[in-house]
């Protein structure tokens, strides 16, 4: 008996020489164009969204970027993560109410190693809170 797969014949499911050889020349060539996408990637950078969705899911990160870029990336991650509440806020998202933190870890000319951080704001260890009347 022969079982029908798919529109195919089970016969029809073996692979010829030909087809074979064509299968593994396109996994071939896919990875060869994987690594050059990340190499590519890597020459590219990261956008803000990439940056700061690794910075959520890790809560801390040290990148290590040009020197004159520091302040650039500081901004962009600051106006990236702002725009993001603002969208959350008009779809009833609830926003993340941590602040983003920046310090410089190791310096040269060239290179800097930022470490960036997401940091709960701080609360006070308050037990009570009175509103007092005019009278005294």
């Amino acid at each position: 008996m022969t079982e029908i797969i798919a529109g195919r014949r089970e016969e029809d499911l073996e692979l010829s020489p030909q087809e074979l050889q064509e299968l593994e020349e396109m996994e071939a060539s896919s990875l060869v164009s994987s690594s050059e996408e990340k190499e590519k990637e890597e020459k590219e950078g990261m956008s803000y969204a990439d940056l700061y969705s690794s910075l959520v899911l890790n809560g801390e990160l040290i990148v290590t970027l040009p020197s004159s870029e520091v302040e650039r990336v500081k901004i962009g991650l600051k106006n990236y993560k702002s725009k993001q509440a603002t969208r959350f806020r008009e779809q009833g998202i609830p926003v993340d109410s941590s602040t983003l933190y920046f310090a410089i870890k190791e310096t040269n000319k060239q290179f800097t190693k930022l470490i960036i951080a997401l940091v709960q704001k701080p609360t006070l260890p308050i037990l009570e809170i009175e509103i007092p009347d005019n009278e005294f």
